[in-house]
């Protein structure tokens, strides 16, 4: 895609579509190294390893592809311990996907395993629509922080469209979904603008995902299939964004 550096609608699709084939490589090489450490016989295992090492290999595509063409900085270092109070709104997911169907498996293997995926599919999400998208708006077109946070957003929310693919998904379900999903990353997004560090965004991810493995035994918890859920996770969540946004502002003002 050698537009990808120069104009911006190239830039925003370009890292959707090559998103969707970087995973499918990273799936691909993930299932190969797997079956490599023969643990295909591991049938419990297999799914949730397989989910970790691809979406690490994933992950290492995008760190190669963006060092030698992308070139965008993204802020890897660590953050303050004060801002950990800027993940407690995460809580209120944690909550309400409690009150779903949940069939909790906290055996020490499954725990792990969770763990595991959390960090691994955080990671590659959070390097990918926070920190390549977000400074790559800012340093190659330079877009706007806000406006860039919408973005990272509107864009980590379309690709829930991918879900369509899956057989359990309905066009209702899936597009409920996206709606949550632009809430959820223009908070992250916010909350990564306002700290300075990927770390943050990557461990609220983390700690959702993982719980959602748990709960439900799959990273997809269809909480987004309810409106009202849907309606309340955006009230909540884009509402924080702009007011998180907007008292940095006064701050810079004052």
């Amino acid at each position: 895609m050698p537009g990808i550096r120069k104009q911006l609608p190239f830039f925003m699709l370009g890292l959707l579509v090559l998103t969707m084939v970087f995973v499918s490589i990273g799936g691909v090489f993930g299932r190969i190294l797997v079956y490599a450490a023969g643990m295909s016989a591991a049938h419990l295992l297999f799914p949730s390893v397989t989910t970790i090492v691809g979406a690490l290999v994933t992950c290492l595509i995008w760190l190669i592809f963006n060092h030698f063409y992308l070139r965008i900085t993204v802020g890897l270092h660590g953050f303050k311990r004060q801002q950990l109070v800027l993940l407690l709104p995460m809580v209120v997911i944690l909550i309400g996907d409690s009150t779903l169907p949940t069939q909790f498996d906290w055996t020490g293997t499954n725990v792990l395993l969770a763990l595991g995926i959390g960090l691994a599919v955080g990671m590659l999400e959070e390097y990918v629509f926070r920190g390549l998208l977000v400074n790559g708006l800012r340093q190659l077109f330079q877009v706007t922080p806000l406006l860039a946070a919408l973005a990272s957003g509107a864009i980590f929310g379309l690709a829930h469209l991918t879900n369509l693919l899956g057989n359990s998904n309905s066009l209702v379900s899936t597009c409920l979904q996206v709606i949550y999903a632009f809430a959820g990353g223009f908070f992250l997004a916010i909350i990564y603008i306002i700290s300075g560090s990927l770390w943050l965004p990557i461990l609220a991810h983390a700690v959702v995902t993982a719980f959602d493995q748990i709960a439900f035994g799959t990273m997809s918890n269809q909480a987004s299939s309810g409106i009202w859920t849907t309606v309340l996770y955006f009230g909540i969540f884009t509402g924080l964004g702009f007011w998180l946004w907007a008292r940095k502002i006064r701050r810079q003002v004052i």
